[in-house]
């Protein structure tokens, strides 16, 4: 069976506000599977190895009032699992329990759903490049209902920077940069950048991919301007998420000039 590593589970299957609050040099550790809480004691019995644990904080309470999420860390890193993602509070001692051990904890959004994300999981780590190709869908769907609602450029490249967690930038077709949501290296080596196609960068230690927004004008092609990712390493995940951006994108452009051109020809009419 295939195996996804703990980054990948947070960028292609957990939700964009799920957040690692802990145990952050074990995000390559490998996850060969997903194992929730048994309604009784022993709520872990079929735990083996290299899971991703998902758990209620306050489900576990009241199976065992013992089994505070420090306590719970503690002995599942024996096992031992590669990750820990709970649902309700996670307070300073289970972080640093975590960080003890050097196990990962995920703060996991409180309305999470607990078999929902079990099966985004599952398809992750059984067919990789579906779960890749869905997840890049959803994130077309809703980067077009968002330019339908005419939230503008600012909230397409918010929901890039959100579901990719590295450095975005939005620049005009001459490479002049317009837009930039990020910051240390990435802010800087984005600043210095000057597009001019899609492709791979790299400027101060930072890996930079480059998409070309594609716009037509009759039968002719051109560039409506280029959107780039920043950080220490980009993926797979990070170039399709460019992609359905500048398409995205590519629509707000157009509906732009749409609108531009029938208030020219009104104008002329008048």
């Amino acid at each position: 069976m295939a195996s996804a590593t703990v980054y990948d589970i947070m960028r292609l299957a957990l939700p964009a506000e799920a957040a690692l609050v802990a145990g952050s040099a074990g995000l390559m550790h490998q996850v060969t599977w997903v194992a929730t809480l048994r309604a009784t004691p022993p709520v872990f019995a079929d735990v083996r190895g290299g899971e991703l644990v998902l758990l209620s904080v306050d489900a576990a309470r009241s199976i065992d009032p013992r089994l505070t999420l420090a306590t719970m860390v503690r002995r599942l890193v024996q096992v031992p699992v590669s990750v820990v993602a709970a649902i309700g509070e996670i307070d300073e001692a289970d972080i640093e329990a975590a960080n003890r051990v050097g196990l990962p904890l995920i703060r996991m959004p409180a309305d999470s759903n607990v078999r929902e994300i079990e099966r985004e999981v599952k398809r992750l780590i059984t067919d990789y490049e579906a779960q890749l190709e869905r997840r890049g869908a959803q994130l077309y769907n809703l980067l077009t209902q968002r330019s339908i609602q005419s939230e503008g450029e600012g909230a397409l490249l918010e929901t890039l920077a959100e579901h990719t967690a590295q450095g975005v930038a939005f620049y005009a077709p001459n490479g002049d940069i317009r837009i930039q949501l990020a910051q240390g290296q990435a802010q800087v080596a984005l600043q210095a950048l000057r597009p001019a196609a899609s492709g791979d960068h790299s400027l101060l230690n930072q890996q930079i991919w480059v998409e070309s927004i594609a716009m037509t004008s009759g039968s002719t092609a051109y560039s409506g301007g280029y959107i780039a990712l920043a950080g220490p390493r980009l993926d797979e995940w990070d170039r399709l998420a460019a992609r359905q951006c500048a398409a995205a994108l590519a629509l707000v452009f157009a509906r732009q000039q749409a609108v531009m051109a029938v208030e020219e020809r009104l104008r002329g009419d008048f």
